[in-house]
Parts: C-alpha cells; sequence; structure tokens
C-alpha cells in the first residue's frame, strides 16, 4: 500500500512540475531540434560503380561514398599525360636548336673576325702593289694577281656577314618557336590537371561526420552532374528553435530545453515576428539529445525590456 503510495505521490509531482511553474519564467512545448543536412552531390557524368554506405549508417568525413565509373576518366588522364611528354620533348628539342644556333652565329662570328683581318691585310697589299706598278717596281700580273686577292676576301667577308644576318633570322625564328612550344607546356599540364580533377570527381566522398539518409540510388544507375546521391546530417552542428510569443518576451538571459534533465544552451538570434504569431528563437548547444519535450526561457532584471529583431547572445 505504501509503495503504490508513493508512486502515486511521484506522479501527481510530476504533472504538476509539468503544469505548474514558479517564478519569472516562460515556458513552450513548440520547439524542436535542428541539424544541418549537407548534400553529396556529383561533378561528372557517369554510371554508378560502388556503393560503400547503407542507409543510415554513420559515416565519418573523408570516407568514401560512391564510385562512379572512371575508365574513360582514367583514359583521357593517359591521353593527357601523353600529349605532355609530347609537348614537353617538342620543347627539349626547341631548346637545343636555340643552342645550337647560338653556337652557329658564334662561329660565324669568329670566321667574320678572321675574313675582316684577312681583307685589311689585302686591300693594303693591293695599294702598294699599285703604287709600285706606277714606278715600274713590280708587273702587271703580280698587281693583278694582288688586286683579285683582294676582291675574293672582299666577297667572301661580305658572304659572311650575309649568313651571318641569315643565322640571327632563323635564331629569332627558333627563338619565338621555342615560346610557342613552352606555352603547349603549360597548356598540357593544365589538361593533365583537369583530367586528374575530373578523375577525382567520380569518388564522392564524405562533406562531414554524420548520418546519412536512406539510399535512393543503385550499382549501374546513370547520374548527372549536380545530382544529389546521398545526404549527410552534420553531427557537429545541432541547436534549439523554440517558438515564444513577443508577450513571453520581454526580458531573456538565456535558453533551457527539458527531457530528463535541465540543460543550458545560448541565445543565438530572435527572429522577429508579429505578436499574435509565436516568436522563433534559436539556442545552439553542444549537447545532443535526439528528441526535445520543453524549452523554458528565463527572466532577468537585468536585460533591456526592448529586444532588436535580430540579437546575438554567444
Amino acid at each position: 500500500m505504501g509503495f503504490f503510495l508513493y508512486l502515486l505521490l511521484a506522479g501527481i509531482t510530476y504533472v504538476v512540475l509539468q503544469f505548474t511553474h514558479f517564478g519569472h519564467i516562460e515556458y513552450t512545448d513548440n520547439a524542436r531540434v535542428c541539424q544541418y543536412i549537407a548534400p553529396q552531390n556529383t561533378r561528372v557524368q557517369g554510371f554508378i560503380k560502388q556503393i560503400r554506405f547503407e542507409a543510415y549508417q554513420h559515416v565519418c568525413e573523408g570516407d568514401t561514398l560512391v564510385i562512379i565509373e572512371d575508365s574513360e576518366f582514367r583514359l583521357r588522364l593517359a591521353q593527357a599525360k601523353s600529349d605532355l611528354a609530347r609537348a614537353q620533348q617538342q620543347s627539349k628539342q626547341a631548346g637545343s636548336s636555340v643552342r645550337t644556333a647560338s653556337s652557329n652565329i658564334s662561329a660565324t662570328e669568329a670566321s667574320k673576325a678572321e675574313a675582316k683581318a684577312n681583307l685589311d691585310n689585302l686591300a693594303r697589299e693591293d695599294q702598294r702593289c699599285e703604287q709600285l706598278l706606277r714606278t715600274g717596281s713590280v708587273s702587271q700580273q703580280i698587281a693583278d694577281q694582288t688586286h683579285s686577292a683582294y676582291l675574293a676576301a672582299q666577297a667572301r667577308y661580305e658572304q659572311i656577314c650575309h649568313t651571318i644576318d641569315m643565322q640571327r633570322s632563323m635564331a629569332d625564328e627558333t627563338s619565338y618557336n621555342r615560346s610557342a612550344v613552352e606555352a603547349a607546356v603549360k597548356l598540357a599540364e593544365v589538361a593533365v590537371e583537369l583530367a586528374e580533377l575530373n578523375l577525382s570527381y567520380c569518388y564522392i566522398i564524405a562533406s562531414h561526420s554524420g548520418f546519412v539518409g536512406s539510399r535512393d540510388i543503385n550499382i549501374g544507375e546513370l547520374v548527372n552532374p549536380g545530382q544529389t546521391l546521398v545526404s549527410i546530417v552534420d553531427e557537429n552542428q545541432k541547436w534549439v528553435e523554440a517558438n515564444y510569443r513577443e508577450t513571453q518576451l520581454p526580458q531573456y538571459t538565456k535558453v533551457r530545453r527539458y527531457l530528463f534533465m535541465w540543460m543550458l544552451c545560448q541565445i543565438s538570434n530572435i527572429k522577429a515576428a508579429s505578436s499574435a504569431s509565436p516568436m522563433p528563437l534559436a539556442a545552439r548547444t553542444r549537447s545532443s539529445p535526439s528528441t526535445m519535450r520543453l524549452a523554458t526561457l528565463s527572466r532577468s532584471s537585468n536585460a533591456s525590456p526592448s529586444a532588436s529583431p535580430w540579437m546575438r547572445i554567444e
């Protein structure tokens, strides 16, 4: 009999505590626990190759959730790497051509200096023979031979100068071709990076830690860019949204929610509303109960009598 009386008193006490409140405290049972939902979308088109999660399973950030058929993207990557190797080889050949052209110009410049010295020497010899010919000291044959040697040296010098001009033009063209080949190498490198990036998109990685939703995809299904494959409920962010009327919020300091014990939360913001409709109030907490039965707001005599529509209290 005493045991049943004890249970009766406990039940009465519980009911009184649920519906009778003492002190300057405002209560509401219009509240909910909220969390962010992160959709996991695909960036490429393809057929699903593997699914590595089950419905409502807990996953960690960085886990592979879905693998899209990647054979085509691997071939594109191989082709891009082949194009890059060919461009790099062409760049090496262009660099070798530039060095060869520079060496040829240097060698021809040396020949030009030699031809110039020989030309100057034969010019002096030709002038001397002309003077000696006037005095009869040399024969006409020797004078003609000296003059012919001078003219041959002059022609050779002019030919070397012309050759140098041609070599410099070819060197400039080779340098231009090298610049174009180097630009092609950079373009091929970007193509390889893009192919690697597209290949990485074949692997859908969990962006957050938490619980996935229902599994609505199957192996072999064709997916398109932007399609949501699965959603993750982020376990790192959780807050309470409690609805109060403005007449209940003349002053406030902190939010509580009642499950099996009192748990303190901080006010994050207060959204403006009319006096006829409840005012949503969000409170964030690191505690994470799965359900909520009651949220309370306690008053403070030091709080401002009027609150701005959006107010953050950390």
